[in-house]
């Protein structure tokens, strides 16, 4: 029900039930129904888990500060005592390439019509499917990628486009996504796709195109593993590779077969999985639809234990579960890495903190007084609508030009901003860190703010507002913020920043340049280095690049935010939103600045009432109530 409460949020159990075939296991959605969930008991479940729960079908990755030995002490002590299971029989393929073109419309209460179009591809574990990413980076993974230059910027009949390929354990599906602009017929966005995907089956990639794709899949899983954890960091990959393919490894075999594609690869790849057996869904605004399920599975037999894999063994446990979690009474030193300062010749300021390992470096010059605050007395979502122009073109390149740019280099330039701050960031491989500074210096001093790209992104910025709008959540944190700062407070903005259609559509390219002369300068920044590099070796480019950068005659921004006092007494505010299965409730309390000298003590007091899965919140109203599907707190950065 909570995925059925957002836009669009059954689309992907229809995409699964209509591409694969009553029996197949993807021909329902993994998370089951509610009717088979209402009729499942408490054995059937508790025999569920016994069958196959055990540790002989499961991966432990321990990644970070450990050593083999204590990793192996740590997981014997703590799971040895666990007894095994009957152990989970790995499924063979079972993928199924249709060879019929089928398609279905369904309304939803949404914004905008949406176009899926999908296909039935190999599993995870394939060269199909490594070589599917790449068909999907040419087709549709960047702002230069063959459909975002035919929809997006040429024919301008979408909004958005997205590709990806989604290998999964035995077939899996590859997906185009279009989010079509208001008032386009959708068989154009459908005739314009048809021809770009004919043009890549029947001529294939560039050798440029292809080298781009190549530079981008890599750069982005070195970017990944920089992280210990978290989706695409070390832990992660480690497990998706043991568990799907039984090598923790695997990733080397993904990465090369990447690299050792040819243009001829990838065309026979796309004229193979592409060519026929699609399946089109076209979501348009409409009265949302509630699914129909089908009945619950009728007359089961209790399930059978299976008997446990008789080759493992388990050992005595030397740990009291009796007790609870243990204590932490012991800390480890914690080194942080040495800030190295220095100032710039025209006042900036430098940090820098060396990481070496990955050959990254990262740079983020963040701008003070510079955020959606700055909107105050003037045009809503102005600063946020110019930080989003500054990358769509800068010096002699245009908007692709300037992506292809970016993209051959490894280098991923991004803009953006918060309530306060606004900040230019760079991710740059070591390699081509030199090519890469000059193209980020361009992004900040010489952006082109160019009239075409604008009246590009103002379309699109429009329909991503009405999306927003369209979001339960998005609809309730629009309206808190006006509500707990009142109207006309630099804060009661959304914290998206997005701003409204009215004034979005008011901007113009002398409201940017003002902007961008008033509140980007050296006199208010900072710049912030990590990677692998030294102060030595940094000191010198970043002076080239911005040393001679002056600031205007104005003044700098204050970055100053009004009090604002505590209500007198509460507020319920109701939002109707017709067709929702679900409720979401936001409540919003006035809280000090971060600059407040508590701040790190209300940051530690927020986590044990709500910033964390097991704190009160959550493990009252979801896990011991069961009244909701999870309830959190958190308070966001603010200098007012």
């Amino acid at each position: 029900r909570q995925g059925d409460n957002q836009p669009y949020g059954s689309v992907f159990e229809n995409i699964f039930s209509a591409s694969f075939p009553v029996g197949h296991p993807y021909h329902h959605d993994v998370i089951g129904s509610m009717n088979d969930l209402n009729a499942a008991t408490l054995t059937d479940v508790k025999d569920w888990f016994k069958n196959w729960y055990g540790p002989n079908n499961a991966v432990l990755v321990l990644a970070g500060d450990i050593d083999l030995a204590t990793a192996k002490e740590k997981a014997l002590q703590f799971f040895g005592d666990i007894p095994a299971s009957a152990t989970v029989k790995k499924m063979p393929p079972m993928v199924v390439k249709r060879s019929t073109s089928t398609r279905a419309t369904i309304t939803d209460q949404v914004p905008q019509t949406r176009i899926y179009r999908s296909w039935n591809i190999p599993a995870v574990d394939t060269d199909v499917t490594d070589r599917m990413n790449l068909v999907s980076q040419v087709l549709g993974g960047s702002r230069s990628s063959r459909l975002d230059k035919r929809l997006v910027f040429e024919d301008k009949l979408a909004d958005s486009v997205s590709t990806f390929a989604y290998g999964m354990e035995i077939g899996g599906i590859f997906v185009v996504q279009v989010d079509v602009k208001q008032g386009v017929d959708p068989a154009k966005v459908e005739a314009a796709l048809d021809d770009e995907l004919n043009k890549l089956i029947t001529s294939g990639p560039t050798e440029a195109e292809l080298a781009q794709a190549k530079t981008v899949i890599k750069a982005g899983f070195t970017r990944g593993v920089e992280r210990i954890g978290g989706f695409g960091g070390k832990a992660d990959v480690l497990a998706e590779c043991a568990v799907f393919t039984g090598n923790p490894g695997c990733f080397t075999k993904t990465l090369s077969v990447v690299d050792k594609s040819t243009a001829q690869d990838i065309q026979a790849t796309a004229a193979q999985w592409l060519s026929a057996g699609d399946y089109t869904l076209t979501v348009v605004p409409g009265a949302r639809v509630p699914a129909i399920e089908a009945p619950a599975v009728a007359n089961l037999k209790p399930a059978v234990i299976q008997p446990a894999d008789p080759k493992y063994s388990s050992v005595p446990s030397t740990v009291n579960r009796s007790v609870g979690v243990p204590k932490t009474d012991r800390f480890p030193s914690l080194e942080f890495p040495y800030q190295h300062r220095a100032t710039l010749s025209n006042g900036t300021k430098v940090l820098l903190a060396e990481r070496p390992g990955l050959p990254v470096v990262h740079i983020s010059m963040q701008f003070e007084g510079a955020g959606f605050a700055s909107d105050s007395g003037g045009k809503d979502g102005l600063a946020s609508f110019t930080m989003g122009m500054m990358d769509e073109g800068a010096g002699q390149l245009g908007a692709l030009a300037f992506a292809d740019r970016a993209e051959s280099l490894g280098a991923i330039i991004s803009t953006g901003g918060s309530l306060d701050t606004s900040s230019v960031s760079l991710s740059a491989l070591k390699e081509n860190l030199n090519d890469s500074l000059s193209l980020y210096t361009s992004v900040l001093l010489n952006p082109r703010f160019d009239q075409a790209e604008i009246d590009r992104v103002r379309a699109s910025w429009i329909a991503q507002i009405k999306q927003e709008k369209a979001v339960p959540t998005g609809i309730g944190g629009r309206t808190l913020r006006k509500q707990v700062y009142g109207s006309g407070h630099p804060y009661a903005v959304p914290s998206s920043g997005l701003g409204e259609e009215s004034s979005i559509a008011t901007l113009t390219r002398a409201d940017m340049q003002a902007w961008h002369t008033q509140f980007i300068r050296p006199d208010n920044a900072t710049i912030m280095v990590v990677g692998d590099t030294t102060l030595e070796e940094m000191l010198p480019k970043l002076e080239a690049a911005f040393g001679g950068w002056k600031a205007p005659a104005t003044a700098k921004p204050s970055g100053m935010v009004p009090v604002v006092a505590l209500p007198k007494q509460n507020r319920v505010i109701l939002i109707d939103q017709p067709g929702a299965v679900q409720a979401n409730i936001l409540i919003g309390q006035l809280v000090p600045s971060s600059m407040n000298e508590n701040a790190t003590e209300f940051e530690i007091a927020n986590a044990v009432l709500g910033g964390e899965f097991s704190s009160r919140l959550n493990m009252n109203l979801r896990e011991n109530k069961h009244w909701a599907y999870g309830s959190y707190s958190g308070v966001g950065g603010a200098i007012g």
